[in-house]
């Protein structure tokens, strides 16, 4: 029997081939749901878009399917603001993935192509070297010439593997040039991908990757450095509650609101991050009064905010957490001060800034650990 390892046949078809077939005749089947579907709720065909409803009419995710379900019971308009939020919740993982395989790709063209460079050169010079040599026999056979004929024809030669040489030279410097802009090209694309990777979707701010290389590479300089170095982290008050009562897309735009409130407050030295789901960080290059400020003019601009949502009003408040960087301590220990400094102010009410110093002020008079 002729077939792949281990495949049974039925009627000539190996089980393999079957799945193939199946999963092919699945995927026409769900394209066949999927795009009439955005026609008639005039969704643009956008790949994001596309990936969006073809998981869930593919059933690919049970969340998805229930939290599209509960937007179609309620009749809701699948704006572009309300397709993005869709997209960033469920495939924003998926997304920096992609980003970041590009990210790679454009690294190993920029790798072969400066391979390419020195293989190039290499035989540029050992050509030159040729030349060179050649060169110097011409010259000491015209001083052995015996006629001018010979001379003559010792100089056509010169000539001749001299304009060789400068054609050779002209068709490497037009590789080079190139070269260069193709590198320049591929250059701008990694940095491209690179910053899509590190960048959450949704708020627009430096995602979680991000922060743990930046705050990794403070931590390094701060051991040499003497300007204080401080960390504030941030979390939402009660965001379950607004997710629950008004739909995740009214969470999201709370989510991009608090990014903008942070984003206003700090300086732009400092670096703000969104450390995940309703949690915030910003590295501060000041000391815990400096960072406690911060804290407390994005405190307030939250607590300020108030937007409508179906007729509802719709207000929250942040809680914030400080600790200051000590030298000669890991990443993960400043962070750790820092969270339970914030997990401080959610048990004493919430909406408030507390620092490390509150972590010893506890009734029992030992570290709130979360």
């Amino acid at each position: 029997m002729i077939g792949s390892p281990g495949a049974q046949t039925f009627n000539g078809q190996t089980a393999a081939g079957s799945q193939d077939t199946d999963l092919l005749k699945t995927s026409h089947e769900v394209a066949r749901r999927t795009l009439p579907f955005l026609s008639q709720k005039n969704i643009p065909v956008t790949p994001p878009n596309y990936r969006l409803w073809y998981a869930y009419f593919s059933d690919e995710s049970k969340q998805l399917r229930e939290a599209v379900d509960r937007l179609l019971a309620d009749e809701v308009a699948f704006t572009p603001e309300l397709s993005q939020s869709l997209y960033h919740r469920f495939f924003s993982g998926e997304a920096t993935a992609r980003q970041l395989r590009l990210a790679d790709e454009a690294g190993d063209k920029i790798q072969a192509m400066a391979l390419e460079v020195v293989k190039n050169l290499l035989v540029s010079i050992a050509e030159t070297g040729e030349y060179s040599q050649s060169l110097n026999r011409h010259i000491e056979n015209i001083e052995k010439a015996s006629d001018l004929g010979d001379v003559r024809e010792i100089v056509a030669a010169m000539i001749g593997e001299t304009n060789q040489v400068l054609k050779t030279q002209d068709q490497f410097q037009q590789q080079m040039e190139k070269t260069s802009r193709d590198l320049s090209r591929l250059q701008d694309e990694l940095r491209k991908h690179e910053d899509l990777a590190n960048t959450d979707e949704l708020t627009g701010l430096p995602n979680r990757r991000a922060f743990n290389k930046r705050l990794g590479d403070e931590v390094q300089k701060g051991r040499r450095a003497e300007t204080p170095l401080s960390l504030l982290v941030f979390d939402l008050d009660d965001f379950k509650r607004v997710n629950d009562c008004f739909g995740h897309l009214t969470g999201d735009r709370l989510l991009a609101m608090t990014a903008r409130a942070i984003t206003n407050v700090v300086r732009n030295d400092h670096f703000a991050a969104r450390f995940g789901g309703e949690e915030f960080a910003v590295i501060c290059f000041t000391d815990i009064k400096g960072a406690t400020l911060i804290g407390e003019r994005v405190r307030r601009a939250i607590e300020r905010t108030e937007y409508s949502v179906r007729g509802c009003s719709v207000q929250t408040t942040i809680s914030g957490g400080v600790a200051v960087y000590r030298i000669g301590e890991k990443r993960d220990d400043l962070l750790d001060r820092a969270d339970r400094s914030l997990y401080r102010a959610k048990d004493l009410g919430k909406n408030r800034i507390c620092t490390e110093v509150d972590l010893n002020e506890a009734p029992d008079g030992s570290d709130h650990q979360p």
